[in-house]
């Protein structure tokens, strides 16, 4: 059985968001996200900013951001045309199975994933990197702002992005790529850089290892079986934290910003050195710490004892 404790949800979040807001704590050393950093030829609001997230957001899938976005970055001053839409569109072709190529020089779009990003998921992360810029080439005159230009509810966004849609039919011609969370992302990184028209505190926090690390630790979502199905607990944990965040007027994009960076620069600090205590926002260590292995391998949840 799940529980949840919205009294230490609010504190949890208001502890994140103050530490990070006068940069105490990990904040000190650790500000910003990593997407936050642009390449030196995009501007802010450009199209080329909101491509940036698009791909960015699509590639965050089963590695670590921070490596994985460094990467981007440095492809981006290398090869930027390989983050325009309509470049990819006109220039590369799908040529049989698991071959997208450059129709001028025969690169293949499969390689520059695989040894440019270094990316372990390269085939899926290229045929979605195809597939998507072909849409928006297509249908949003290849401008990613014009995805959700106008779109005022989730639902809607969701739908369009491919979320939510009636099974896997033969023959979808839409966005691939856009689980739940993965959409989560991408809209709050377009909402906090002010290319949607979405009130933020409708937007649903993107439940990735960082959160749900977070969630156990504090003992904001509980249960007492020896494990539960990964799933299960994300659903529950959205609902749950999208309620309190709505209710209680805790911006979902600053919550979500805070504990990614607690969790990512202070994961491994927090259980295997004494310092970590020192850059630690909250007075009481985490009693809980995730079970990576089992998250990763078996799609449970499992929580340790986080012994320090």
């Amino acid at each position: 059985m799940l529980t949840y404790d919205e009294k230490k949800a609010i504190e949890t979040a208001h502890v994140l968001i103050n530490a990070r807001k006068n940069k105490k704590a990990i904040f000190s050393k650790c500000y910003e996200t990593p997407e936050k950093r642009l390449p030196p030829d995009i501007k802010l609001g450009s199209k080329e900013h909101a491509a940036w997230l698009f791909y960015t957001s699509l590639g965050e899938v089963k590695v670590k951001s921070k490596v994985f976005i460094q990467h981007a970055y440095e492809l981006f001053q290398k090869s930027p045309e390989i983050f325009d839409p309509s470049y990819i569109a006109q220039n590369f072709e799908r040529i049989g199975e698991g071959k997208i190529k450059n129709k001028e020089n025969g690169e293949n779009l499969e390689v520059i994933i695989r040894d440019d990003l270094k990316h372990g998921l390269y085939k899926q992360i290229a045929d979605r990197w195809f597939q998507n810029s072909f849409i928006v080439s297509r249908d949003y005159n290849g401008d990613v702002r014009n995805i959700l230009k106008g779109v005022k509810d989730v639902s809607t966004a969701e739908k369009i992005l491919g979320v939510v849609r009636p099974g896997k039919r033969k023959g979808y011609d839409g966005f691939r790529g856009f689980g739940q969370k993965t959409a989560s992302l991408f809209m709050m990184r377009l909402t906090e850089a002010g290319l949607t028209n979405f009130n933020e505190y409708e937007l649903p926090l993107p439940v990735d290892h960082q959160l749900i690390d977070l969630v156990l630790g504090r003992e904001i979502v509980d249960f007492d079986d020896d494990y539960i199905h990964r799933g299960r607990f994300v659903e529950f944990t959205k609902e749950k934290l999208a309620t309190t965040c709505k209710e209680n007027k805790i911006s979902p994009i600053k919550f979500k910003n805070a504990s990614w960076i607690l969790k990512a620069e202070l994961s491994n600090n927090c259980v295997k050195l004494k310092n970590g205590k020192d850059l630690c926002p909250f007075e009481e260590p985490c009693m809980y710490r995730l079970d990576d292995y089992e998250y990763n391998t078996r799609g449970r949840i499992v929580k340790n004892v986080n012994t320090i």
